[in-house]
């Protein structure tokens, strides 16, 4: 293994790297909302269970 390919190597590991960390940051800063969507939609199929004629 010569120095280019070590440092081509190294380059790519990085820029790699700091793709997966900011792709992980956009997903936890939209956590919140997600949950909250979801709670919405369990909140009303809940009361369309409970509205539902027995």
């Amino acid at each position: 293994m010569n120095w280019n390919t070590l440092t081509l190597s190294m380059l790519a590991g990085f820029g790699f790297l700091t793709l997966v960390i900011t792709q992980l940051r956009e997903v936890m800063a939209k956590l919140p909302e997600l949950i909250r969507t979801l709670r919405a939609v369990r909140h009303a199929i809940d009361e369309e269970r409970n509205e539902a004629p027995k």
